[in-house]
Order: structure tokens, then C-alpha cells, then sequence
């Protein structure tokens, strides 16, 4: 159950990777995390992911199992998304800012998750429609984008 679990999940992951090769690769960084978020939440933003999560919050106490899976989804989505991070934000000019570098990038690749990612997420998971929701893909996204990029550029460090 946990490979089936965990497929879905790392094929959107590779997918991303791919897109980022592919996709505004002379644009600047918020375009360039614009279309990287944008093609995470096509992939992700369906009723099953919705209702997965529903489930693995209503069993958590029955299932322990479950919560690890998703633990494990979590995790390994943030290591997917600070390796992928780290080639959207590479330019010819060096890192963006220090919340890019090597020893910090895990951690902001979770407030990519948190910022661009998880508000649509939680609505489909609250009972909003994901077809519906998918609609507002773009328009949320590129205005997220720009909220995480501005926190990253005034990170006053550990």
C-alpha cells in the first residue's frame, strides 16, 4: 500500500523536475517559480489528494500506518522541492539570495510548499472543489510567488 501511496506523489516530483528544464528557462526567478508552482498544483490538486489527505487526518489515531505515509509523502515532497528549487532559482548570476543556498534549502523549499502550495491544498481538503479550484491555479501562484520571493530577499538569516 505505502509504494502505491508514494508513486503518485514522486512521479509528480519527476515531472516538475522536467518542467523545469523545460519551462522558463530565460525567465526571471519568479517566472521561473511561477510555472514550477503552477505545474505542481496541476498535478496534485485532485479530488484523490484531497480525499487522502481527509482520510489520513480523520484515521491518524485508528491507523498510525497512515500518518507515517503521509509523513513520509511530506518528507520526501520537501526533498523533491529543495532539489528542484535549487535549479529553477540557479542563474547566471549565482544564487538569488541566501535563503537559496545549500544548507537552507530544504527549509525554504517547505515555505515554497506552505506559501504557493498548501493554501489551494487545504481548500480541496476543507471541501472545496479541485476542478474548481484548479480554475485559480495561475492567479494564485503568481500572486504567491511574489510574497515568498520578497521573504527570501529581507531573510536576515539564522
Amino acid at each position: 500500500m505505502k509504494r502505491c501511496l508514494l508513486r503518485s506523489p514522486c512521479a509528480t516530483w519527476q515531472k516538475c523536475r522536467k518542467v523545469r528544464k523545460r519551462g522558463a528557462p530565460g525567465g526571471t526567478l519568479e517566472e521561473r517559480l511561477t510555472v514550477l508552482g503552477t505545474e505542481i498544483l496541476k498535478h496534485v490538486l485532485t479530488a484523490d489528494s484531497a480525499d487522502f489527505r481527509r482520510l489520513a487526518v480523520a484515521e491518524a489515531r485508528r491507523f498510525p500506518d497512515l500518518a507515517k505515509v503521509g509523513r513520509m509523502i511530506r518528507e520526501r515532497g520537501m526533498h523533491h522541492a529543495a532539489g528542484v528549487l535549487k535549479d529553477v532559482t540557479r542563474s547566471k548570476h549565482g544564487m538569488a539570495s541566501a535563503a537559496f543556498a545549500p544548507e537552507r534549502l530544504t527549509k525554504t523549499a517547505q515555505f515554497f510548499l506552505d506559501l504557493v502550495i498548501a493554501p489551494l491544498l487545504m481548500r480541496a481538503v476543507f471541501g472545496e472543489d479541485p476542478k474548481a479550484l484548479r480554475a485559480h491555479i495561475r492567479t494564485d501562484v503568481a500572486e504567491s510567488v511574489p510574497f515568498f520571493l520578497a521573504a527570501c530577499r529581507n531573510d536576515a538569516g539564522p
